[in-house]
């Protein structure tokens, strides 16, 4: 049988906030960004969203989707979704929160979606620090002298 090719990723997004209208099942996105200034590190972002939107499925497909640091060492966080469509022309969306992710440290960031091992989108983020606590390594910083 032969390999199915991968989804393409129409969008990835991270946002403030996401709202999925009941009756017309349109996606609200409230304030994307790309970067976030953090007063301390290490931190665990405010419950940003990710969201995603898939076409070109033939069958169940699993992707997951990550967020990976400069050095692609660890994941900070990954989640497997399964998406499925009646045809490979559909769009099939959604969204979820990224809750009690830990970033120990201000960088580029990457949100990946994978499919097969492979990375098939990607969007970069940075944060950046701007606070009044100096970054130390596995601590919450010391205070500016």
């Amino acid at each position: 049988m032969p390999e199915r090719p991968p989804p393409v990723v129409q969008a990835l997004l991270l946002a403030d906030y996401l709202h999925k209208d009941p009756r017309s099942n349109k996606y609200n996105i409230y304030g994307v960004f790309n970067g976030v200034t953090c007063p301390y590190f290490p931190v665990v972002l405010p419950d940003p969203w990710v969201y995603l939107a898939l076409t070109e499925l033939h069958g169940p497909t699993t992707v997951q989707v990550r967020i990976v640091g400069a050095d692609e060492v660890a994941a900070h966080f990954a989640v497997d979704l399964t998406a499925n469509a009646d045809s490979p022309l559909i769009v099939v969306e959604t969204g979820f929160p990224i809750r009690g992710t830990r970033f120990t440290g201000p960088g580029l960031y990457r949100l990946q979606v994978v499919s097969a091992g492979l990375v098939i989108a990607e969007r970069r983020f940075q944060l950046v620090f701007a606070g009044d606590r100096v970054p130390e390594p596995g601590g919450m910083g010391k205070p500016r002298s």
